[in-house]
């Protein structure tokens, strides 16, 4: 088998289909650094199922596809796929090739293809298991594998010897094994487990079953007697229901015949309520009209005399509206002259206003001129106040600046002599900062071993303080243990409690009397307890105390004969069950039983093994008198034949009665009776005792340990907090040297510019003087120019204080003359808002004349119209109270006819009561007939009801058996008569089969619930029972298969690894010689007795050399002790094919020749793809591909194919042209030489 070819798509920087053909031989793999040539490779390692990114030089899975250039986008998907030829030997396939492709997506999906074929990764490892082929094996060696290997771990070192060895599949089968061998164990407990529930079950179902059946046998008698009693009594039903139903037909014809009466009678007195409602009616409206017209007649009286009054009112209004009319006339005239006159004076006043409004317009234009004169004057002094001020401010500034360069001057001296004073200071703490940078320097170095010891400490407190809660840890789960143990017997005894509380065992009637029936507050005072919670009985003789007793143990004593009464009426008429009662004061009237002699042989009296209070005492004397406690059965019927009127009984429960009656036997699965029961909430009890005290030891040590890991916790805590204390202390002390180491550098630069500063102070103090000197020569100037400007800005302010008084005398004459003509025109405006009133009253008064005229106009005629009314309405009134005296006549003949027919209607109202109350009483007897038809039919439904729930069986279509009841007559009755089928039914006496019936509901109410599914269940539970152990016997055997298996492999496995590593141990020796010229190499197993899990230690030492460890050797040697690992092995079992990558980049020209020597030794063998970037390498290459990268980002494969030597110079291109090149490179030069 060798390797054909591989094929990348879009893996890593090969992001076209790129396809490499390998032939036998050796082929090289070539090209610049970065270029892709390790991209092959990984490519390799990747379709043969590396699972490492990292491995693969990625942080992830999704790394090795394409991810995109400048110019070229990211893919989805990466693909590699490798062909084998010739591969039916090797890998025992019927496939001349096989190819194995690996595909993987960005969302991390991956496939793998056997032959275009989905498979899994498991399926390509076991393929190539044993060949030498993988993704780790030693088919692929790259510079960094061959150091793991010499690095390594012995124990890491066996993966290649046990691939060489062709244990892999061994090794794997031997994994799988021990795989089975595991779930076979897990499910041997797991199946052991389940044995043991299932054998639990059965015995719980196996009562469940037998009580079913019982309940079976029970429903079946039953069934057939409530059937039948039930179809005879729905026969009877339906009889009489029928009868029912003919009653009631005769009594719906009875009630038809009175409501028809009633019908008729109805409606005469509905005529007659229509006819006394139409007189009612007449009368009605007669009344009405009546109203009406005493309505009217009122109305016209009333609107007379309102008439009357208001035609009083208008002649009033006349007479005040004439008187009106007389004085407007006069104020009219009064009125006129004053408007006459104030016209007069208005005209006056208009020609004098004319004259003093000329002479006021002269006098304003002569002040205006004085006023533009004094402007001009202020403007020209303001500006010279302006300039003058100006003067002024800049002489302050030429002060201010003098005083600011003199104060300058000053602060200069100032600052130059506390620079001086600050310099000598800076230099003292200068030198003291240096004796202290040398004193914590001390204390760092004592601190640090301070903290060193601490931390020592602390870790001692620390293991100190986890064995403290590994002990803590181990008291807590026994404290939780033995809680758990003690809650579950308490909850034990609790259940127990409950039980025996309420009568668990018990039948159901004495159950509910201990329950105090439906009234427990007035009973259960009164109840003491059944028996059998009252004694106490020795734990051996429980069941021959139980045999004596039996139901007795069910006996109930109560306190009073009354109660007892009371209660068992109670059960009888609730049907709650049967119960037996004991009075405490019958109790104590038994007489006491004389003990006579205990017959030989007999162990003692049976009430000696009971104990109780005395006043029950008597009571069980009287049921266990002469009844003498015996070893065996066989001693008990000797001693009966001796003493007839004794009874014995053994421990174990078997009977003989002073009667002669012999009770024995034992079910298959005894029940819990309330004596067993109190035995073991006894034995509960002092096991629970014993739990807690126990319990409370272990808590009290486990305090002990919480006590002793607090304290060791507080112990570590305060060693922590010392270290972290010496270690804070540390850190201060280093940060205060650090600050002093600080200060010290800033004391000196402070000096530094301290000095710099004193220099440029003395260049800062000759520059202000100068400026002072140039700033007092420009102050003299401005104060000369200052005093000529005071002076102009005097003569300016004399004359304009003569301007501003010729301005005011004028002003002051042209305001008088104002004042005056503002007077006047007052006086013009009076008049006129004097004359607007005038006219306006005097067009008021025309409009009053006027409007007093028109009303006296209209109150006339109103007058007049209101006379004609009243005439009108008189002629009214007196037509009303004539029709009024005719309604009158009329509403009295409407009275007597009514009463007639009202005297009509209380008669026929009087019979249709007494109709109607014999209609009732019939209707009663009719509906109490129906009350007792639905009743019946409701009884008829609830046996149907009843069959149907409990039976399934429709009573309707049910064909009685007699037969079938007659034989479970008989059956239950014990009869010894045979009924045969061909005999007259005999009479069935149907009380008989009643109480048969309640007896067997009784007993069925009284077996409790039922399971009727435990049947089959326990059927099913058996067969599994039998299948689970079948099971278990094969789980067992397979284990046993497993383990002798896995000794066969172990046993094969060891022969194989060992006589392969003494095979590749002398080939390792040889080739280890012949390419070091010499020297020593061996191979060592660590533990020679376990050679299936011993490490593997490499021995190398070069000739001329001592080494002690093969982590000494150079590069090269290490490389060259590599590759003779590696043939040595390839001597053992030859891979397909092997890829090398870099393998000769550290050896030395010596090397790479005997490399190459050895390499062509193995080259029949195998298939060699060699990545290289030496010459002579390279030249041995039958084939040479070279990786590129003209694109950037993206690898370009370029093929070689050498031929012969004369063929390959005149034909085949150089390997420099192929790459683009210039031929004549200087190597390819040599080379041609060299073959020359």
């Amino acid at each position: 088998m060798y390797l054909q070819s591989l094929e990348l798509v879009g893996f890593k920087s090969f992001v076209q289909k790129t396809q490499l053909e390998f032939t036998r031989g050796v082929t090289a793999i070539v090209g610049p650094n970065g270029c892709g040539k390790s991209n092959i490779l990984d490519a390799i390692r990747w379709v043969l199922g590396e699972q490492s990114a990292k491995a693969l030089r990625g942080g992830e899975m999704a790394d090795v596809i394409f991810s995109g250039t400048e110019s070229r986008q990211a893919l989805g998907m990466a693909e590699v796929s490798m062909t084998f030829a010739e591969c039916e030997k090797d890998l025992g396939v019927e496939w001349n090739e096989v190819r194995v492709t690996r595909r993987v997506f960005r969302d991390g999906r991956s496939e793998y293809f056997l032959n275009k074929s989905a498979c899994r990764l498991k399926d390509i490892h076991q393929l190539f298991m044993d060949t030498g082929i993988g993704r780790s094996a030693y088919s692929i060696m790259e510079q960094g594998k061959l150091d793991q290997i010499l690095s390594s771990r012995p124990e890491d070192r066996r993966t290649i010897f046990e691939e060489a060895a062709g244990i892999t599949k061994y090794k794997s089968q031997k994994r799988e094994a021990l795989r089975k061998l595991e779930h076979t164990e897990t499910n041997l407990l797991r199946l052991a487990d389940i044995l043991k529930e299932v054998k639990r079950q059965i015995g719980s179902l196996q009562r469940q079953a037998a009580k079913a059946r019982r309940f079976q046998s029970l429903m079946r008698d039953l069934r057939i007697f409530d059937t039948h009693l039930s179809h005879r009594n729905y026969q009877a039903l339906q009889m009489e229901w029928e009868e029912s139903r003919s009653r009631l037909e005769s009594y719906e014809e009875s009630r038809r015949a009175h409501a028809g009466e009633i019908e008729r009678k109805e409606a005469d007195l509905a005529a007659f309520r229509v006819r006394q409602e139409e007189i009612d009616l007449r009368i009605s409206s007669q009344r009405e009209q009546m109203q009406n017209l005493k309505n009217r007649i009122f109305s016209g009286e009333q609107r007379i005399e309102t008439h009357s009054q208001r035609k009083t009112e208008f002649v009033e209004l006349i007479n005040r509206d004439r008187a009106e009319i007389e004085s407007a006339a006069k104020k009219l005239q009064e009125q006129e002259s004053q408007i006459v006159e104030t016209d007069r004076l208005i005209r006056d006043l208009l020609a004098e206003l004319g004259n003093k409004q000329q002479e006021l317009n002269e006098r304003e234009g002569s002040a205006q001129k004085l006023r533009e004169k004094r402007v001009s004057t202020e403007r020209t002094l303001q500006a010279a106040t302006s300039k003058n001020i100006q003067l002024e401010r800049n002489i302050s500034r030429l002060r201010a600046e003098i005083s600011t360069a003199e104060s300058k001057r000053n602060a200069l001296h100032i600052r130059n002599e506390m620079l001086v004073s600050e310099e000598g200071l800076t230099r003292q703490r200068l030198e003291s900062a240096q004796q202290k940078l040398e004193v914590l320097q001390d204390t760092l170095a004592d601190m640090e071993n301070a903290v060193t010891q601490a931390k020592q400490d602390t870790a001692e407190a620390e293991l100190q303080m986890q064995e403290a809660q590994r002990l803590r840890r181990e008291k807590e789960l026994q404290v939780q243990a033995k809680n758990k143990a003690l809650a579950e017997l308490e909850s034990r005894f609790k259940v127990l409690s409950e039980l025996h509380a309420s009568g668990e065992g018990f039948d159901e009637g004495t159950q509910a009397v201990l329950r105090g029936l439906d009234q427990p507050d007035f009973f259960k005072p009164a109840i003491l307890g059944a028996l059998a919670s009252l004694i106490e009985v020795v734990p051996e003789h429980i069941r021959a105390i139980e045999s004596v007793l039996g139901s007795a143990l069910e006996t109930i004593l109560i306190k009073d004969v009354s109660f007892a009464e009371l209660l068992l009426a109670g059960l009888t008429a609730k049907e709650l069950g049967r119960a037996s009662l004991a009075p405490r004061s019958w109790i104590t009237a038994l007489s006491p039983w004389e003990k006579p002699p205990l017959p030989s042989g007999a162990l003692s009296w049976a009430l000696d093994s009971i104990r109780c209070s005395q006043d029950f005492y008597p009571l069980l004397a009287y049921l266990l008198a002469n009844v003498a406690l015996v070893p065996h059965p066989e001693i008990a019927f000797q001693l009966k034949e001796e003493y007839p009127d004794y009874g014995f009984v053994t421990p174990e429960g078997e009977f003989l009665s002073c009667a002669g009656i012999a009770t024995g036997g034992r079910a298959r699965q005894a029940s819990s009776s309330t004596l067993i029961r109190r035995a073991q909430m006894a034995d509960l009890e002092k096991n629970i005792a014993l739990a807690s005290s126990e319990s409370e030891a272990i808590a009290a040590e486990h305090a002990h340990t919480i006590a002793s890991s607090e304290s060791t916790r507080v112990f570590f805590e305060e060693c922590r907090e010392s270290v972290q204390q010496r270690q804070l202390e540390h850190s201060r002390t280093q940060s205060e040297l650090s600050i002093e180491q600080r200060e010290m550098r800033n004391a000196s630069d402070k000096v530094t510019n301290i000095s710099k500063e004193i220099n440029e102070l003395a260049v800062h103090a000759q520059r202000a003087q100068e400026q002072q000197t140039n700033l007092e020569s420009a102050l003299k100037d401005l104060l000369t120019q200052v005093e000529e400007m005071r002076e102009a800005e005097s003569n300016l302010q004399v004359q304009l204080e003569e301007e501003r008084q010729r301005e005011s005398n004028a002003f002051d004459d042209l305001q008088d003359l104002r004042i005056r003509v503002a007077t006047e025109n007052q006086r013009q405006e009076a008049l006129l808002r004097q004359r607007q009133p005038m006219a306006s009253r005097l067009s008021e008064l025309n409009e009053i004349l006027e409007k007093r005229k028109k009303e006296i106009l209209s109150y006339e005629n109103r007058i007049n119209s209101l006379e004609n009314e009243t005439i009108e309405l008189r002629q009214s009134i007196a037509g009303w109270q004539e029709e009024q005296r005719e309604v009158e006549t009329q509403l009295a003949e409407f009275g007597t006819e009514r009463r007639e027919v009202h005297e009509t209607v209380e008669l026929l109202e009087s019979t249709l009561r007494t109709a109607r109350k014999q209609l009732t009483d019939l209707q009663d007897q009719q509906g109490q007939l129906e009350v007792r038809s639905s009743e019946l039919k409701m009884r008829s439904e609830h046996l149907c009801e009843h069959l149907r729930k409990r039976y399934q069986i429709a009573l309707p279509e049910f064909q009685p058996d007699s037969y079938a009841l007659i034989c479970a007559l008989k059956e239950r009755s014990k009869s010894e008569e045979k009924v045969a089928t061909d005999v007259q039914e005999p009479e069935i006496s149907w009380s008989q089969v009643e109480d048969l019936v309640k007896e067997l509901t009784e007993r069925i109410e009284s077996v409790g619930p039922v399971n009727l599914e435990a049947i089959q269940e326990f059927d099913e539970l058996e067969q599994r029972h039998g299948f689970l152990e079948q099971q278990n016997h094969d789980l067992i055997a397979s284990k046993a298969e497993l383990l002798e298996v896995i000794s066969k492999i172990n046993q094969t496995t060891k022969e194989l690894f060992s006589e392969t590593f003494e095979k590749i141990r002398l080939n390792f020796q040889e080739m280890f010689i012949e390419l070091f010229g010499g020297g020593k190499a061996n191979l060592l197993l660590a533990n020679e007795s376990d050679p299936l899990e011993s490490g593997i230690e490499i021995s190398a030492k070069p000739p001329g050399k001592q080494l002690q460890s093969i982590s000494l050797l150079s590069g090269g040697e290490r490389t060259m002790t590599a590759v003779s690992l590696l043939f040595a092995i390839y001597m053992v079992k030859p891979s397909p094919f092997c890829v090398l990558d870099e393998m000769d980049a550290p050896l030395d020209e010596s090397n790479i020749n005997r490399f190459i020597k050895i390499l062509d030794r193995f080259i029949e063998q195998s298939q060699f793809v060699v990545i290289t970037h030496n010459k002579r390498t390279i030249g041995r290459a039958d084939t040479l591909y070279g990786v590129t990268m003209e694109e950037h980002g993206v690898s370009k494969l370029v093929s070689v194919q050498f031929r012969s030597k004369d063929t390959a110079r005149t034909n085949t291109p150089s390997v420099a042209e192929t790459f683009g090149k210039d031929s004549n490179l200087h190597s390819e030069q040599q080379e041609l030489i060299a073959t020359n």
